[in-house]
């Protein structure tokens, strides 16, 4: 699902094996302090678009803000700090929805090879029931080629308790709907594979983990060492996996050479 093909549907209303110095990992990912030899990718949240009319609940900003803490929760991405990316928007005078092009310029200002843009689809409050209802989807772009390597949604309600204000419970429901897109968003093993070479036929062939851990359909950012540190080069596709021995498709940026660090961000 690309993002332009995420729309609004319904109004929120009432009713490489180097060791290479975290300084210079900063453009793109970071050292594991678990595992020298792990790159960690580094993400950025997005607020979210959000219907016309929202009633001044600010449901999107709230809504990638719950996603934000979901994802922290899940730990397999460095998160770009929300406030730091919200002062990089205003800077721009960029808002949600956030256009492709936007999206690979701010990642880039705020060293994020992926992006995460979403919307507040639907956001039902029921005063007389005490009801909040929310469907939140969400897409993850590579900032360098402007690919989209997954697309998730997100669904809750909740029930005002006694005494409470209905806000608390749209809360709830956003939070909730944050935590299904994170786990859909994070339901993939954090695995990591060499390049070896680029085949005739196009396809790269890859020295990676024993199945299961890499299966068909997986996502990989391509990172390259050079004098400036490790840079994202571009992203792959996993076509077959036999035990070690991945083969995948270029989606995005230069040609993998061999050597070359490739780290799954999506199933």
């Amino acid at each position: 699902m690309k993002l332009s093909s995420i729309s609004v549907g319904r109004s929120c209303r009432l009713g490489s094996a180097a060791v290479i110095a975290l300084i210079c990992l900063g453009a793109t990912g970071l050292v594991s302090a678990d595992d020298p030899g792990t790159i960690v990718p580094r993400v950025a949240v997005f607020e979210f678009a959000e219907p016309d009319e929202s009633s001044n609940r600010m449901v999107g900003r709230r809504a990638a803000d719950a996603t934000w803490l979901a994802l922290h929760s899940e730990g397999v991405w460095e998160l770009v700090e929300s406030e730091w990316l919200r002062r990089t928007c205003a800077e721009a005078q960029a808002s949600p929805p956030f256009g492709l092009g936007y999206l690979q310029m701010l990642g880039d200002r705020v060293r994020a090879a992926l992006a995460i843009a979403g919307q507040v689809q639907v956001c039902e409050l029921d005063v007389e029931r005490g009801t909040a209802q929310v469907t939140l989807t969400a897409e993850l772009i590579e900032t360098l080629g402007g690919e989209s390597l997954a697309a998730y949604r997100g669904v809750a309600s909740s029930r005002r308790e006694p005494g409470e204000m209905l806000d608390h419970a749209l809360d709830r429901a956003l939070t909730e709907a944050a935590a299904n897109l994170a786990r859909s968003f994070a339901s993939f093993h954090p695995a990591a594979a060499i390049v070896l070479a680029t085949l005739p036929d196009g396809r790269v062939m890859l020295d990676g983990p024993a199945e299961p851990a890499v299966q068909p359909g997986a996502k990989l950012l391509v990172y390259r060492a050079s004098r400036a540190g490790t840079v994202v080069s571009g992203s792959l596709e996993v076509k077959t996996s036999q035990l070690s021995v991945l083969h995948a498709v270029q989606l995005s940026g230069e040609k993998p050479v061999q050597g070359d660090r490739a780290v799954v961000v999506a199933r």
